[in-house]
């Protein structure tokens, strides 16, 4: 289990550990227990409007940038310290209406020479979710073996039960790169060069994760699927010059998101010099 800390909502110290200045400006329904918020479960009925109130601190919500606006969000900062990969998924169905505003977040990421060399697939149809999800297991299996061995470390025997559950997510994101939209000229008929745009298409991953968590959503990354990637690109249609980076499953979790367990960034940071706090 990842070790609990105190929730800054009850936290005797005065200050939020994000910088608000305001010990009551979080709401404790929302920060407690792990951070388990309203939005880890699929919204019913017409979700109340936050509130406009300056006293939220960093969970007001400034003129939106793009076209959606994130009513639900949490808040970036409770995102980025509960956020953490979603092994199981609950079978209720994602809105298109939230895949679509996850995709407009990721789009906003910076890229190369403002390239914007992505193409995000968003996979509802559960035949296909069935197919691909089959062909990233029998990867799986085929390169690990069918039953798990007796020393298989932890994020083994997680990977493992994904790869069996991969058929049965509710929807699935395929995160391409485009050759003919990068900042290098492109031949048609020429193999592409893997990985020469994932400094671009990294960062739109990060930010697709990000506002699926503020929707309650839970994603993975995994890659297994670049081992099938013809037959995919068959099923899907993709051309040529189209490079499959990351398949991400998306849905609702079984269970709950972070507190995650990492280093103290003091054990992991310096100022001025290697080495020097």
């Amino acid at each position: 289990m990842f070790p609990r800390f105190p929730c800054p909502a009850v936290s005797p110290s005065p200050a939020c550990r994000w910088g608000c200045k305001s010990s009551g400006s979080h709401s404790r329904r929302r920060l407690c227990s792990g951070w388990r918020t309203p939005m880890s479960r699929p919204p019913t009925g017409t979700p109340a409007a936050r509130p406009s109130n300056a006293r939220e601190g960093h969970r007001s919500l400034q003129p939106a940038i793009g076209r959606c606006i994130m009513a639900e969000d949490i808040g970036l900062m409770e995102a980025i310290h509960s956020q953490r990969q979603i092994t199981r998924y609950r079978n209720d169905p994602v809105s298109r209406e939230d895949i679509e505003k996850i995709i407009d977040a990721a789009i906003r990421a910076p890229s190369g020479g403002n390239t914007q060399p992505w193409h995000f697939i968003a996979i509802t149809d559960p035949e296909l979710i069935e197919k691909i999800g089959g062909l990233y297991r029998d990867i799986w299996l085929g390169a690990q073996g069918a039953e798990p061995r007796p020393d298989e470390p932890p994020a083994y025997r997680q990977a493992r039960q994904l790869a069996h559950k991969m058929p049965e997510v509710p929807a699935m994101i395929l995160v391409c790169v485009d050759h003919t939209k990068g900042s290098a000229p492109y031949t048609p008929g020429q193999p592409i060069e893997r990985g020469r745009y994932a400094s671009s298409i990294w960062l739109a991953i990060q930010n697709l994760f990000l506002a699926a968590r503020a929707l309650g959503l839970g994603t993975r990354i995994t890659t297994v699927h670049i081992r099938g990637e013809e037959q995919i690109k068959e099923w899907l249609g993709i051309p040529e010059h189209v490079e499959t980076v990351c398949l991400t499953p998306l849905g609702y979790p079984r269970g709950s998101f972070g507190p995650t367990q990492r280093q103290p960034a003091e054990e992991v940071s310096s100022f001025n010099r290697y080495g020097s706090r």
